[in-house]
């Protein structure tokens, strides 16, 4: 799977996250290197988070052809990337990618556990517990 294979709003997050990356360094000495570093990390993240999916599934499972689950993925994707941000505290030599992985950890469940998993996620910060559907 490509970068632009991933439905427009996972593309629009992971540019989010970029530009966030981006925002604090001091791009007039950051060298060009550094920056397709961050951007091919986040994509790599992105494309395998949209891939983990199969995590709520099999691949031609109902719950992957209905695009519930999609939405499903993009609000976990979402909580993920809050708790990443709360993570590069506690862990600032990692990059984005290794946070978001980090963050990743705890979904390795069975489709039934969707809420609860999300939940558990969620409990280093009590304002993603409001965020939830």
């Amino acid at each position: 799977m490509e970068f632009k294979d991933l439905p427009v709003p996972f593309q629009e997050m992971a540019s989010n996250v970029v530009r966030s990356q981006l925002a604090t360094l001091d791009l007039s000495t950051v060298e060009k290197e550094t920056i397709d570093t961050i951007s091919g990390n986040v994509r790599r993240a992105f494309i395998g988070l949209y891939e983990e999916k199969r995590l709520f599934g099999g691949q031609n499972s109902p719950e992957n052809k209905n695009q519930a689950n999609d939405e499903k993925l993009k609000h976990i994707i979402a909580l993920l990337l809050e708790d990443a941000k709360r993570l590069q505290q506690l862990e600032p030599n990692a990059g984005t990618e290794a946070r978001i992985w980090i963050a990743m950890k705890s979904l390795k469940c069975e489709s039934s556990d969707y809420f609860k998993t999300t939940i558990k996620t969620t409990q280093l910060s009590g304002e993603l517990l409001k965020k939830l559907p």
